[in-house]
């Protein structure tokens, strides 16, 4: 049984890292504007704990490591490439600094597939530990996800 749902993984793994290298040049001109559309413009406290648990895992979101661990974080939303970071602290909405590429965003969707072991599809939902997650994956749509802290 675990053979089969890691050889399940590994099939959904390497087609949406196929469709990734297929969308990286029409992406590459994208990722160079950043978009700020907010009046908040903050940089939050940077957390020297790189590895985050999830689940009875560790695991390492990268940049939003630093919202995960932050307990007064409750939401994390990632609008598309380039585009900044939104989370919600202490019950209002504040547009960070932080942008991530789509290499980026589609690792940190990965890693929720891989640690709850759930298929990665395209409109992707999954919880591990306290987190989790809605995404969607499409090169034509844009990949996006959001992510609730319970």
């Amino acid at each position: 049984m675990v053979n089969e749902t890691m050889k399940h993984l590994a099939r959904h793994l390497a087609l949406a890292t196929a469709k990734l290298e297929a969308i990286k040049p029409k992406q590459a001109d994208k990722l160079e504007t950043v978009i700020s559309s907010s009046s908040y413009n903050i940089r939050p406290p940077v957390v020297r704990e790189s590895r985050i648990v999830a689940g009875n895992q560790l695991a390492d979101f990268g940049k939003i490591n630093q919202f995960i661990a932050d307990y007064e974080v409750t939401l994390i939303e990632c609008s598309g490439p380039g585009k900044e970071i939104k989370i919600k602290k202490g019950g209002e909405v504040i547009s960070t600094e932080e942008t991530l590429t789509l290499e980026e965003i589609v690792s940190i969707i990965q890693q929720f597939s891989r640690l709850s072991m759930a298929p990665l599809t395209q409109m992707f939902k999954a919880r591990v530990g306290n987190l989790s997650i809605s995404a969607f994956v499409s090169p034509v749509a844009g990949t996006r996800f959001m992510i609730i802290k319970n």
